[in-house]
């Protein structure tokens, strides 16, 4: 055997080439350990970095930017916000441009309080962005490596476990979600120091709770509550700690991630309890179809492609993909096999702490595919009702996240096992593995044939077919290098786990044309278009209802036209960018009377001039030309005055803002619980001076007759105070949504302030929490050192 051939620390003289077959096997076995301790945590990087400057070598150059879905018209226009709020010295509490204003750092998936937000505050955008969502690409993939080697010891293996999970459908796909990309890059260290931190010493409890706090505040419930029950299942299930002691420890860990996160959690909790959400919010719209099974095997099975070219079911549209990766997927089957084999009796090949480990992944996995069918899986329905919490979950499609967890661990733990079977036990886990490979060759021909017997509209039975075949061949590739495992020596072995990998990323980033289109930077910068309508500093803008729906399906394959064209059309939220207040948007979380009001306005063809007016809608979309502006000389200010008030229930003032005959300039409706507290309350004489919107801030100047009301076109929220002549003043609501106050006769001073109730105390249990940490790792720490230090004595 040459020397290039030898393993690094691996000298073998060549009177061992003669030795018994034994001895030889061993140390077969010890060089092949070797190649895979050669997969350092570096060296991994280096190998996942690769292949997502494959995967998008113009955004990781700087050239080009995400654009696509909810990156185009959610991630960057509210980033862009964020960025621009603190630039001018403020942190963003409340968003005066969208919905006739909202909370914003309430809305807990802006991401205003997470750390690496810095990312995109301090470098330039929008290409920061870009970096922010592959670099928690990269922490993902990361992560999981750390998470696997902890459970396997096999660094080979826990470099397939990271490159699985950064490199699959699901996740390539959530590059369009700085939010749940962020929380996905966490959530393996969340679960790996979670586990230690039950297990282990203080400081690592403490550790844990950072790591967990951090992931808190990215600002993804579905994906957080996943992590924590994934880790409250494997830290349960400790034996080696009495189960008291992992209940208090894991309970500690919970409360002190909520404490330090409490500055965001609590105004979150404010809005969700003044939003149209709750429990029952949960609908089965979205849910993976019956057949959703197939895309694990044949990736673009009952696929149509978009105008741009991304395929997606027509099902549910929240992912484009959740292919896990067929070699990932025969992987983890393998992996449950040998649970199975195991657990029943059968003599072991290798001694490793992992089976409840692999238990717990193989439940939440089959669960999670059930859950994501919704009612069609038939435990959803039921399982909603024993744990109310789970309606939080509003599209059952995202329970497929659990999977896309579990695979690449139980695939780690496959391999790592493979690498550790003896020698006479080869052949039958061969066998078995040639099983594995020709059942899932076997299904995905069936499923094949079922795409020609029965296409979906818009799909493409050649498509799916090479789908079908590439994906086979693939598996092939990935049976023969697992088998070779065994079997190649030399440096040709480490050639041979590198191509291993080469080939998981390749079936990855093949398994569908590019989830995420890319644009030039130069699209999304402020300046990069003209229109003729509104601007900033102007009146409100909103898209008609007519224009809603042309744009929900219009497009064009010219990547660039089609996001110029968003945003010329200020497609929500594109309004940030362009610095246009706007009486619409896109989140996840409304007030409850914004809630009635976009039922309003999507419930008709034709805008209602009074709900127009109330709103202050200066612009609305032409129905001659989607693409123009029309304005409307009626609309209402920000500031008006000298209304007639009109007392009404909900109902009654619906009614009302949906007719014609409504006159705002002449009438404000408030809640019947006013009547006999609002003093004024007919038709007064009154100008309004002068009036200013800031970010949480509206000052006016307003001359009246005689006492009246003053109505503000703004979101009413908890948190507003107003002072008239530097004078408390209550705010009541106004016209459904809106706002009004009472002022003299006479030139009057109005001021109305912003400021989070919630956040406060929230910042306060933070600090306190933090404190709590510092001193349970200072304790940690001197406890340590004490038992060093009697060591040492002894």
């Amino acid at each position: 055997m040459k020397n290039s051939e030898q393993p690094p620390l691996a000298f073998c003289p060549p009177s061992a080439l003669a030795e018994a077959p034994a001895a030889s096997a061993a140390r077969a076995d010890f060089q092949g350990a070797v190649w895979d301790a050669w997969f350092t945590p570096w060296r991994f990087g280096g190998v996942l970095f690769l292949l997502i400057l494959l995967a998008y070598p113009d955004v990781v150059l700087g050239t080009n930017t995400f654009f696509y879905r909810d990156y185009g018209v959610f991630g960057y226009p509210l980033a862009f916000f964020h960025r621009d709020s603190v630039m001018h010295g403020a942190l963003p509490f409340w968003n005066h441009l969208s919905n006739c204003g909202l909370p914003h750092l309430a809305q807990w998936n802006t991401m205003t309080l997470y750390p690496l937000s810095l990312i995109y505050l301090v470098l330039p955008m929008p290409w920061a962005l870009g970096y922010f969502c592959l670099g928690h690409l990269f922490l993902g993939g990361m992560g999981m490596y750390v998470l696997a080697h902890r459970w396997t010891g096999n660094r080979f293996a826990a470099s397939i476990a990271g490159l699985g999970y950064a490199l699959n459908g699901l996740m390539l796909h959530a590059v369009m979600w700085p939010n749940n990309i962020a929380a996905l890059g966490w959530m393996p260290f969340v679960i790996l120091l979670t586990e230690q931190g039950v297990r282990g010493s203080g400081r690592k409890r403490v550790l844990a709770v950072l790591i967990g706090a951090v992931q808190m505040l990215a600002g993804a419930p579905e994906i957080i509550l996943f992590t924590w029950l994934l880790a409250a299942a494997f830290c349960l299930t400790a034996r080696e700690t009495p189960l008291r002691a992992r209940f208090m420890r894991f309970a500690t860990m919970a409360l002190l991630v909520a404490g330090l996160a409490a500055a965001q959690l609590l105004p979150f909790a404010d809005l969700v309890l003044q939003s149209q959400r709750d429990t029952g919010y949960a609908t089965d719209a979205w849910a993976m179809p019956p057949w959703g099974w197939a895309n694990l095997l044949v990736p673009l099975f009952h696929c149509s492609p978009s105008v741009v070219g991304v395929y997606s079911q027509d099902a549910q549209q929240w992912t484009s993909s959740y292919y896990a990766g067929i070699g990932i997927l025969a992987l983890a089957i393998l992996g449950v096999c040998r649970w199975r084999k195991e657990e029943a009796g059968a003599p072991r090949s290798v001694a490793l702490p992992a089976d409840r480990r692999g238990l717990v992944l193989c439940v939440a996995a089959v669960l999670s595919l059930m859950l994501a069918l919704g009612s069609a899986g038939g435990i959803h329905t039921v399982l909603r009702k024993i744990l109310p919490f789970l309606g939080l979950v509003r599209f059952p499609i995202k329970f497929v996240v659990v999977l896309i967890f579990a695979a690449p661990l139980m695939a780690g733990m496959a391999v790592a096992r493979w690498q550790a079977v003896a020698e006479d036990a080869r052949a039958p886990e061969r066998r078995r593995w040639l099983r594995i490979g020709g059942l899932l060759i076997v299904l995905m021909a069936i499923v094949v044939a079922a795409s020609r017997i029965h296409a979906v509209t818009g799909e493409r039975w050649e498509t799916t077919a090479q789908s079908g075949v590439t994906r086979a061949v693939l598996l092939c590739v990935v049976m023969a290098m697992l088998i070779g495992l065994h079997r190649v020596r030399g440096v040709r072995a480490l050639w041979l786990r590198l191509g291993f990998l080469a080939v998981l990323g390749c079936d990855a980033l093949t398994h569908a044309p590019r989830q995420n289109p890319t644009v030039p930077v130069a699209a999304l910068d402020p300046g990069a278009i003209s229109r003729e309508g509104p601007v900033a500093g102007g009146g409100r803008e909103m898209m008609s209802s007519r224009a809603q729906a042309f744009f929900d399906y219009a497009a064009t394959a010219n990547t660039t036209e089609f996001c110029l064209g968003n945003r010329r059309a200020l497609l929500p939220n594109w309004n940030l960018v362009e610095n246009i207040p706007s009486a619409g948007g896109f989140y996840s979380l409304y007030t409850a009377g914004q809630q009635d009001l976009r039922a309003l306005w999507s419930s008709r063809t034709n805008v209602s001039p009074a709900l127009a007016d109330v709103s202050g809608v200066r612009w609305v979309t032409s129905d001659a030309d989607l693409f123009a502006w029309q304005e409307r000389r009626s609309a209402g200010a920000l500031v008006t005055a000298g209304q007639r008030a009109v007392f009404a229930d909900r109902a009654e003032t619906l009614r009302k803002l949906a007719r014609s005959e409504f006159d705002p300039a002449r009438e404000v409706l408030l809640p019947r619980a006013a009547a006999g507290q609002i003093q004024w309350t007919n038709v007064v004489q009154a100008r309004v001076v002068s009036s200013r919107q800031g970010a949480g801030v509206v000052e006016a100047e307003v001359e009246s007759e005689a006492a009246t009301l003053v109505t503000i076109a703004q979101t009413d929220y908890p948190g507003w105070s107003a002072t008239v002549n530097g004078r408390p003043a209550r705010v009541w609501r106004a016209n459904h949504a809106f706002q009004a106050l009472e002022i003299p006769a006479g030139s009057s001073q109005v001021r109305l302030v912003y400021r989070e109730r919630t956040f406060a105390a929230g910042a306060g249990l933070s600090l306190l929490s933090l404190w709590v940490c510092a001193l349970l790792w200072w304790r940690a720490r001197a406890r340590g050192a004490g038992i060093r230090l009697e060591a040492a004595s002894v």
